[in-house]
């Protein structure tokens, strides 16, 4: 075990803890955190604690098979991607042929020249475009 790691872990916590209670002594916070035996949470890999949980409603429910184990995994895995994924952009080559989006949707370009633009598509000079992204707008919650 690296017990700086641990010793600076204590200290970032006592800072965390006293942050908003300015009658608190550092010192004292980071001694009792030490003495109750404090140490940083364990990093728990996301993949690995999803696929438990999969395994678990799979072995104490006799109906499922294999296929359904696999089934309920994949399902889980898309969720969860879906729920990760952020707006952002994917930068494709321009190939001269047809505006790739609609005419309303926001874009960045790269001219020739080397410009970088944004904006809606239609207000694009589309014939001297290198390079197009097709800017992603955030889901409605």
């Amino acid at each position: 075990m690296n017990y700086e790691h641990v010793d600076q872990a204590r200290v970032d916590e006592a800072f965390r803890v006293i942050k908003d209670d300015a009658k608190k002594n550092l010192s004292l916070e980071v001694a009792r955190l030490a003495r109750e035996g404090w140490t940083p949470p364990v990093a728990v890999d996301p993949d690995l604690a999803e696929a438990q949980e999969v395994w678990k409603t799979w072995c104490y429910n006799d109906d499922n098979t294999a296929i359904d184990l696999a089934l309920m995994a994949l399902k889980r895995g898309r969720e969860l991607e879906r729920a990760e994924a952020k707006p952002g952009m994917v930068w494709e080559k321009w190939d001269g042929g047809t505006m790739p989006t609609d005419r309303n949707e926001q874009v960045a370009v790269i001219y020739d020249t080397g410009q970088l633009v944004a904006g809606n598509a239609h207000e694009r000079d589309w014939s001297t475009v290198t390079d197009y992204a097709i800017i992603t707008q955030p889901e409605e919650k």
